[in-house]
Formats: C-alpha cells, structure tokens, sequence
C-alpha cells in the first residue's frame, strides 16, 4: 500500500501504532483513543500499512514524511501533543512511554 497520497490524519495513525508498538502492546484502549483522534477510515488505513511493513521501513517514513505533513516546530509540538494524548488515555504516563516518546521524537 502506497503512503504518498496519505492524509495528515492517516500519518498520525501511524505514528500512534508506531508509539504503541515501540511500547511493546496497542490496547483497546489505544486504539479507541487513535480512531477517536483520526476516525475509522484513517485508522484502517493507517493499520494495514503499519502491518506490512518492518520496523526500518516505518521509522524511514516517520522521518521522510513529518515535514510533509507536521512542519516545523508547531508540528513537532502537534505530534508531541498527541502521543502525550495516547500514552495518558490510559490514565499513566510510564517511564516506557517517556523513552518511547524522546525516542520517536528523535526521528524529527
């Protein structure tokens, strides 16, 4: 599946799976939130091409497609606002979740 005609929504779903993979587990929980963030139809997409591809893969198009989508540093904070989101929408930020967080943010 071809991530060049993704919406900014369909990113940040990504993303998100991403972070919660890094994490070592998506939950309920998680994806309840992801769909309440972007909606169904970004979140399905945003699945199937999370499942298909490998960890370098995915950490190439974080890094290739930020700029496009979340520029400068208001997008940094946007990203970072969301995944802040997630991590809290089980009620804890983990010590896990804060080095997932640094680590994705380094990709920018």
């Amino acid at each position: 599946m071809d991530t060049q005609d993704w919406t900014a929504n369909e990113f940040m779903a990504f993303i998100m799976f991403y972070a919660c993979e890094a994490n070592g587990r998506l939950t309920q929980t998680d994806c309840d939130w992801i769909k309440g963030r972007v909606g169904d139809a970004s979140f399905q997409k945003a699945e199937a091409v999370f499942k298909s591809r490998v960890d370098i893969e995915m950490i190439e198009i974080i890094a290739d497609m930020r700029k496009r989508f979340f520029p400068g540093e208001e997008g940094k904070s946007k990203i970072h606002q969301d995944l802040v989101g997630l991590f809290k929408s089980d009620g804890k930020f983990t010590s896990m979740e804060h080095h997932v967080l640094h680590e994705i943010e380094r990709l920018f």
